[in-house]
């Protein structure tokens, strides 16, 4: 299957084989090296690194992003990434009006050189 979700809804449904054309918010990419690593273990870092960080939201919008004061951010440590030790660290999906990256289309490429028939479905 190839899709442009970046949820994990269709491994989550129980397809296998999946090509993501715009990533997983599931895994994190190095800016500085290109390393991608989990982000759970990401978030596991994070919690290590800001022990008396508490969930905290002013608003959240619709699209997961929370809102918070500045004052809530002073001494909120970023940590860097597991290879490198740099970053910045980025969600491994493609931002709006982005290129998809070689990987993904040459994953879709070698998927539909396999199958006979392809569906699609989708908006224009």
């Amino acid at each position: 299957m190839v899709t442009q979700n970046v949820d994990g809804l269709h491994q989550a449904g129980g397809a296998s084989d999946v090509v993501e054309l715009h990533g997983g918010l599931d895994r994190t990419v190095c800016l500085n090296c290109g390393d991608v690593a989990s982000r759970a273990g990401l978030d596991v870092r994070l919690q290590e690194a800001n022990p008396h960080f508490g969930p905290r939201t002013d608003e959240i919008n619709p699209d997961g992003d929370a809102e918070l004061p500045d004052e809530v951010l002073d001494g909120f440590v970023m940590v860097g990434c597991v290879v490198c030790g740099a970053g910045p660290l980025k969600p491994d999906v493609v931002f709006f009006g982005r290129p998809c990256p070689a990987t993904g289309w040459t994953g879709a490429s070698v998927w539909s050189s396999r199958r006979a028939a392809c569906w699609c479905w989708g908006r224009p």
